[in-house]
């Protein structure tokens, strides 16, 4: 008798053990040196069996061999056939991480040298990557502007015995929101006025700003999503603009501007003819901001206003005089500003 079937199988799997010899004759054998066990060829002197899942390697050996017919004959023999178990593959995916919209990540599989690691992308079609000669492969993503998850099919092993099995595993890719900011605050003061900008978006995202296009300058938006500065007194415009917003995790490039225009400050003068003649009158004449109004007094009594026309002057007679009157600037307002004087004319006789 002899016996045949010396392979390779993957963990769990079977093989075939062939014994071939003299036609009906009863074949003796042990598997792993265990007890003897008996198995008998048929008339054309074969008879095989099917090994159990095996999950350590089985050596099956010949002892000897026995006919029936014409007489008992019998004789020890030797041989075996060993069935070697290749362990199955092995393969894990790592790489999960957040990145901002357009960025990209790197997907990291690991496992048994040269095996083939099926995989897919977003449950769509299996795509595979070869792992090399230390068991590793690595893919960079496309730019993503969406979550995306790259989940483990399968690995098969390479070689003569090539073994596969499922598995499992996922990598994630989170796409972060970009943070968003705006700015706001556009008025108009008067010079040596201040005026409050505001900024407003993602929480506790850095601003960066410029003021008349100057050097970048940075502001923190509270827990709300705000933050506000007080510009210095301002003499002429001033531009503020917001180039870009930044997270923990994302960079983004904002733009967006306002504008504080000051207007410059009313002027009044005030002048007449004097002295006069006593039981005279004269012609106060008020010059300045085109369409201003005047506030003044006369001998230091109330208030008093008169506006100046579209070319910037008006003027008043004065009652007939027995006496010195003085006149006195008081303030000059225009639609938005408003300037304070301390000037007088006096009309002497």
């Amino acid at each position: 008798a002899t016996i045949s079937g010396t392979t390779s199988v993957c963990l769990n799997g079977t093989a075939t053990i062939t014994f071939t010899g003299t036609p009906n004759a009863t074949v003796t054998y042990t598997i792993n040196a265990g007890g003897n066990q008996t198995i008998t060829l048929n008339a054309t002197g074969t008879a095989s069996i099917t090994t159990p899942a095996l999950t350590v390697n089985a050596t099956y050996a010949l002892v000897s061999v026995a006919s029936t017919e014409p007489s008992i004959c019998s004789q020890t023999q030797s041989g075996s056939a060993i069935v070697t178990v290749v362990a199955l593959p092995t393969a894990s995916i790592s790489g999960a991480t957040s990145v901002c919209p357009n960025g990209t990540a790197t997907i990291t599989f690991t496992g048994t040298p040269n095996a083939t690691v099926t995989y897919t992308i977003n449950s769509g079609g299996n795509q595979t990557i070869t792992l090399n000669a230390t068991g590793t492969a690595t893919i960079t993503t496309l730019a993503l502007t969406a979550n995306t998850s790259y989940a483990l099919v399968s690995v098969a092993s390479s070689g003569a015995t090539s073994c596969n099995q499922n598995i499992t595993g996922t990598a994630t890719i989170v796409i972060n929101s970009l943070p968003t900011a705006s700015i706001s605050g556009a008025s108009t003061i008067c010079s040596g006025g201040t005026a409050i900008i505001t900024f407003t978006g993602t929480p506790n995202a850095i601003v960066t700003y410029n003021v008349n296009s100057g050097g970048n300058q940075t502001i923190t938006l509270d827990g709300t999503g705000t933050a506000t500065i007080t510009t210095p007194a301002l003499t002429a415009n001033s531009t503020y603009t917001v180039v870009s917003v930044a997270t923990a995790t994302c960079t983004a490039v904002v733009t967006g501007s306002v504008t504080v225009t000051v207007n410059p400050l009313p002027t009044a003068t005030i002048a007449a003819t004097t002295p006069i003649c006593s039981g005279n009158a004269t012609t106060v004449n008020f010059t300045g901001t085109p369409n201003a109004t005047v506030t003044y007094t006369v001998n230091s009594g109330g208030n008093q206003t008169i506006v100046l026309n579209a070319t910037g002057s008006a003027s008043i007679t004065t009652p007939t005089l027995t006496a010195n009157l003085t006149y006195t600037l008081v303030s000059v307002t225009s639609a938005q500003v408003k300037e304070w004087f301390l000037s007088d004319v006096k009309f002497a006789f």
